[in-house]
């Protein structure tokens, strides 16, 4: 089932594991930068998905699947994981650290991701989950599959790093071509995995370690975010702090002034200089005052003069999440029909306009409704009482039409009233 064996994790500590498609893809393209001390691995259930060298393949479900895959099915995969789970759970044995990198909105990564987070948790491993969220102008049903398949993840893996596409898109051109998007959307994640390594793997003065990670992040069951950046020259620090306070990746509730936990390391080839650590720390602590911050200092002589900047911004997962693995094939969500406030069953009544029926053309004298100036009553003629009556309004049960996208839409109350209703229907003014 192994056609490239590799020494046991257990030395190494960590564990980079694709799971699906976009997964693998990510770990191959991990296996092109030799990131030393991290062990790669691959679960899929689609055939024809060739390793890397030093990428461990491991195929699962395929008696269901028939190597096709799932077809976006989140309970096909699933239910491929649940067969084949005593391989899985050998597959994460012995790591310290399991980084599972899936793209949701499949029916792998997302149906059998929570369940081999699961499994590495089970291990005793710290489980961190860095996921991608599909393209702005993909199906509505993958997104729907990748919101579903986050919550499920969110319940198993220690922390959730979220890394969204379209966010990656949009630092580019509107007009640069999709094979250069997904390319740079790749390149731009494959950075971000280069940082967490320097974090958990890299030697320095003041390295973060796996046992500061383990005990900053485990268990917070929350979606976080990660992000990358480097800076050069002689002001290397803060063009890196910069980039990284306008990183697409660190925004919203997420960012680092908005988390509970951050954890960033420094990383240069071997020459950072005084001067630059005190004054990003400085920008560090006004930056996440709110949150529990780590810096470290990492050593990377690829680097070769450049200085490296790479933040997890983390946070207590925000609602209460249910089982990890009962995730059935998501739906559209089912939108809720607001309660109508008119009978649409109710005859239509006639629309009359100078005596005349507007649907049929048709004389109606009886009305007393827009009634024509030669049938309007004399002065002179009209009783006495009739002069102190009380005009009333009349209510016309026109068809309801739609409100188009505003169909849904809920109405808007002030102090009693609801403003989408017509002034003079709520003040009771009579219209002449």
């Amino acid at each position: 089932m192994n056609p490239n064996p590799v020494a046991s994790d257990s030395t190494t500590g960590l564990l980079c594991l694709g799971v699906g498609r976009a997964g693998g893809n990510l770990v191959r393209a991990l296996a092109a930068r030799s990131l030393e001390g991290a062990r790669l691995k691959c679960l899929g259930t689609a055939e024809g998905s060739a390793p890397a060298p030093g990428v461990d393949w491991i195929p699962f479900g395929h008696d269901l699947t028939r190597g096709f895959g799932c077809g976006g099915d989140l309970a096909h995969g699933k239910q491929a994981a649940e067969r084949d789970l005593a391989q899985i759970r050998e597959a994460v044995q012995g790591a310290k650290v399991v980084v599972l990198l899936a793209g949701l909105g499949g029916g792998t990564g997302g149906g059998a991701g929570p369940l081999v987070a699961r499994a590495a948790s089970e291990t005793g491993a710290l489980v961190i989950a860095l996921v991608t969220m599909p393209f702005s102008f993909e199906a509505p049903l993958r997104h729907a599959n990748a919101k579903a398949a986050l919550q499920a993840l969110r319940a198993s893996a220690d922390v959730v790093l979220c890394l969204s596409n379209s966010a990656a898109a949009r630092m580019l051109d509107e007009k640069t071509r999709l094979p250069e998007v997904m390319a740079n959307s790749n390149a731009i994640i494959g950075e971000a995995l280069c940082g967490l390594w320097r974090m958990l793997n890299c030697p320095g003065l003041v390295p973060i370690g796996i046992g500061t990670m383990e005990r900053m992040l485990r268990g917070l069951h929350g979606e976080s975010s990660f992000a990358t950046v480097e800076g050069r020259g002689d002001n290397r620090a803060r063009e890196a702090f910069e980039q990284l306070q306008r990183h697409a990746f660190l925004q919203g509730d997420c960012s680092p002034g908005e988390a509970e936990v951050v954890l960033i390391n420094i990383s240069t080839d071997g020459d950072l200089r005084l001067d630059e650590l005190e004054w990003l720390q400085r920008q560090l602590q006004g930056w996440c005052e709110r949150a529990r911050l780590v810096v470290g200092a990492t050593d990377d002589h690829s680097l070769n003069g450049r200085l490296a900047l790479s933040a997890v911004a983390a946070r207590t997962g925000i609602a209460p999440v249910v089982s990890p693995v009962g995730v059935a094939a998501a739906t559209v969500p089912v939108v809720v029909e607001p309660t109508p406030r008119y009978n649409a069953a109710a005859p239509a009544a006639p629309v009359i306009l100078d005596g005349l029926d507007l649907d049929t053309g048709a004389p109606l004298r009886s009305t007393g409704v827009f009634k024509s100036a030669a049938e309007a009553p004399r002065k002179s003629a009209a009783p006495k009482a009739a002069s102190k009556r009380k005009p009333e309004q009349q209510n016309f049960n026109f068809e309801l039409v739609s409100k188009g996208r505003f169909e849904h839409t809920e109405s808007t109350f002030h102090q009693g009233q609801n403003l989408d209703e017509p002034t003079f229907l709520r003040q009771g003014t009579t219209l002449n």
